[in-house]
């Protein structure tokens, strides 16, 4: 696991070209602290850099930028290849020696063999890297099936550049002429994030899961400067795997037998944990007592070679802590069980310096708890695997399931009611409907331990308002269902709607959800949370639940397998029984995120306000000024819970007064 930059230029000054790459090293040096290295030379537009975190052959035999045998290609290898050792034996059969044992080595001797399409297409991990072709003087940008490792690209001040981060994109514009994109801007507040392809910056761009970006350094920089092409009209972007393509492929084959299913699953699986826990380094599991994390934990310490460690954490706010039931599973499967218990003052503490690690605007509060536990577990491992995935696969998350369970309770009433029903919960302020809630609960022990109550009702009368299935999803995904209410701009890309659903799954509600979500929640979302917070502490977080080959067998499972009498992720479960007993698993999930409302109430308020202030919300050029001071004052007085589109405003805000 490591970090990548690298521009293309029509200089010769070596001195400037090594002064450029290291200002683009310096910005990812957090990805790699276990060394660096660069390849520049006076007869190659290209230069490479390449920061290490040393995980897989810890000597200099692993060190990059990595030139082939043949002397033909130069690469620079972000992410973990995790079937490495078996192409190195089919390599060493005809004839390929190897001085060390890194899979970027092998990578590099296996595109030699077959070329970089086929290469990317036999290996199973995660991954993002560039390969300058030295003969042919080309430059492929390239990143992983499903989007675990980051790669951006694009042009500042006239130079192509391209890294793990944006800050060290855009360290070539020495003036910071960066203009914001206001559709990028609208995406992000509405999600939490600015889907892929594009950035928040205009001309920089992400480059999508599953492809390859060809530059033809002869004819594309003849001019002395690449030229601008946006990713939608790019021809030199191809694909070497497509969702959409495995989708339509494992429609083909779905299983007939739910014992078919459980059998191949189970084997897929096995075989995945077991690929990714080889590790040069020290490894461990993030563990939070969920079905996903938990079965992670059980199948590696089943196959691991020595005592495997979990981490958790654990916050003081009972509703939002899980950590009992963590330590409840740790002790079951027998592991080396790390756990710590925050308060929400020290979980507070981290927030302003959470958009230094975060280098373009994110808003998934969860973020918060996620660079907590993976700082816990950098100070014993290098290497943790994560549950990530469960839910996308496998009909996980609420809104799969939600809005067809309203359609069909809803259906009865007419419509004159439902939408009276709506008005009504709509009249009642937020912090009625929770007071309300909290007379009941002292009747009732159990709801106690539910949070954000409000918030629930309030989506309820969503539906009841728009009983759309289809539209009630975009709803349920969006963190503020009206961006460009906020925005003194009124642009906004929507792209999830423009998507080409596979035609299998075109009328199926669940399947689309699904679909989409791993084409865009997933990758720009929660692997874009992950990455960022276990890089910032020098953690490789690995993701057994998205091997590629698990991606495509879950599209075989029919929605009905998915989701068994009311029990999402059944799959899943069923393999997770066979290790752990349900009693310890069978109860409500919680969520990994924080009572963010409340912080802004409390220890966050000082530093919201100071955020907030109509003269800081001014200079940002970007937001109506009046509409977000009275969705603050709004939220504080308890009549609404948009602490969500509140915290989207504050990340931004807090990214545009960052430093570097």
């Amino acid at each position: 696991m490591c970090g990548i930059a690298g521009f293309i230029t029509v200089s010769k000054n070596i001195e400037q070209k090594k002064k450029s790459i290291d200002i683009m090293m310096s910005r990812i040096a957090h990805r790699g602290p276990d060394g660096e290295g660069v390849w520049l030379s006076e007869s190659s537009p290209v230069v490479l850099g390449h920061r290490r975190l040393a995980i897989q052959d810890l000597s200099d035999a692993g060190h990059q930028p990595m030139r082939s045998a043949d002397g033909r290609y130069v690469i620079v290898f972000n992410g973990e290849i995790y079937n490495f050792q078996e192409l190195q034996a089919e390599l060493m059969q005809v004839g390929y020696l190897f001085e060390g044992h890194s899979d970027t080595e092998v990578l590099l001797a296996l595109i030699q063999h077959r070329g970089l399409e086929v290469a990317l297409q036999k290996c199973n991990g995660m991954f993002a890297l560039a390969l300058l072709d030295v003969n042919e003087q080309t430059l492929c940008l390239a990143r992983d099936r499903i989007g675990e490792k980051p790669l951006y690209y694009g042009w500042v001040d006239g130079v192509f550049s391209f890294a793990s981060q944006l800050n060290s994109v855009v360290s070539f514009s020495e003036n910071k002429n960066l203009n914001i994109d206001q559709a990028s801007l609208a995406s992000y507040l509405r999600y939490g994030h600015v889907p892929a392809p594009y950035s928040i910056y205009q001309k920089i761009y992400k480059l999508s899961a599953g492809t390859v970006l060809t530059i033809n350094l002869a004819q594309d920089s003849a001019t002395g400067a690449l030229k601008h092409v946006p990713p939608s009209e790019d021809r030199r972007i191809k694909s070497f795997w497509s969702l959409y393509d495995s989708v339509c492929k494992a429609k083909e084959a779905v299983f007939e037998t739910e014992q078919e299913a459980h059998e191949t699953l189970k084997e897929t699986l096995e075989r995945s944990v077991k690929r990714q826990i080889i590790s040069d380094a020290p490894l461990g599991t993030f563990l939070s007592g969920g079905y996903d994390s938990t079965l992670v934990t059980a199948l590696a310490a089943k196959v691991s070679p020595t005592k495997l460690s979990t981490f958790t954490i654990g916050f003081d706010e009972k509703q939002f802590d899980e950590s009992e039931f963590a330590a409840s599973v740790a002790k079951h499967i027998g592991t080396d069980h790390h756990e710590i218990i925050l308060s929400s003052h020290d979980a507070m503490n981290v927030v302003p310096s959470i958009p230094q690690y975060y280098d373009e605007p994110f808003a998934n509060a969860s973020q918060i708890p996620t660079f907590l536990v993976s700082k816990y577990a950098s100070e014993s491992v290098k290497v943790c695997l994560s549950g990530d995935g469960g839910d996308e696969l496998f009909a996980g998350y609420n809104r799969y399931t939600v809005p067809e369970k309203l359609a069909s309770r809803t259906q009865k009433f007419p419509r004159v009611v439902q939408k009276i029903a709506a008005y009504l919960i709509n009249a009642l302020p937020s912090h009625t409907i929770n007071k309300i809630y909290g007379v009941l609960g002292r009747y009732r022990g159990a709801m106690e331990q539910q949070a954000n109550v409000d918030l629930k009702l309030k989506k309820v009368a969503r539906f009841l308002e728009n009983p759309n299935i289809q539209a009630y999803y975009q709803y349920l995904l969006s963190i503020c269902p009206n961006p460009t209410s906020l925005l003194l701009s009124s642009i906004e890309r929507h792209w999830v709607d423009s998507l080409k659903i596979p035609g299998p799954i075109q009328n199926k509600f669940i399947e689309r959800a699904q679909y989409q979500d791993q084409l865009f929640y997933l990758p720009d979302d929660c692997l874009t949370k992950v990455d960022r917070a276990s890089m910032a502490v020098g953690l490789e977080v690995r993701a057994p639940l998205l091997d590629y080959e698990l991606i495509e067998l879950s599209w075989r499972c029919s929605v009905s397998q998915k989701v068994n009498n009311g029990k999402a992720k059944w799959p899943l479960r069923k393999v997770l029984y066979e290790h752990v007993p349900r009693e310890l698993m069978d109860r409500p999930k919680m969520g990994f995120t924080v009572p963010i409302n409340d912080w802004l109430k409390g220890g966050l308020r000082d530093w919201a306000e100071a955020l907030l202030c109509r003269k800081n919300l001014g200079r940002s050029g970007c937001f109506d000024v009046d509409a977000v001071t009275k969705l603050w004052g709004q939220n504080l007085r308890g009549e609404t819970n948009d602490a969500n589109s509140l915290w989207a405003v504050l990340m931004f805000l807090a990214w545009s007064n960052r430093d570097g």
